[in-house]
């Protein structure tokens, strides 16, 4: 299991996403900023071996997804999570495979379908 977390790349720069990235654990790749410049991604490992990828949001539909997001309370804490059909979308869009190898898309010919009309209305 792995833990997702994305910002939005014009308010949160690769030099801070590197930042938090060495408070939350170890980055998992050589020059953390670089490689967040370069991928939009920089996974990281906590103390406690959760891995996490801190994403950097710059598509419109990753701004969206996050504006849609509704605040959940997790052991007191505040967390902002995406709608689920946003998850779907954000998992078919991933340039990473194990994103599309997760096990979470059961039909992925539906979840493409969905793709597909979210961009013809323009939201993707």
């Amino acid at each position: 299991m792995d833990v997702d977390l994305t910002a939005d790349a014009s308010a949160f720069g690769t030099n801070a996403l590197a930042e938090l990235a060495e408070r939350i654990g170890v980055p998992m790749v050589p020059e953390p900023a670089r490689f967040a410049a370069r991928n939009r991604v920089l996974p990281v490992r906590t103390p406690e071996s959760v891995e996490v990828d801190l994403n950097l949001a710059t598509s419109p539909f990753e701004h969206d997804a996050i504006a849609r997001a509704e605040t959940v309370d997790v052991e007191g804490t505040p967390i902002r999570v995406v709608a689920p059909e946003d998850l779907v979308v954000l998992r078919i869009v991933s340039e990473r495979a194990r994103d599309q190898d997760d096990g979470e898309l059961d039909d992925l010919a539906l979840a493409e379908r969905y793709a597909n009309a979210k961009r013809a209305a323009g939201l993707s």
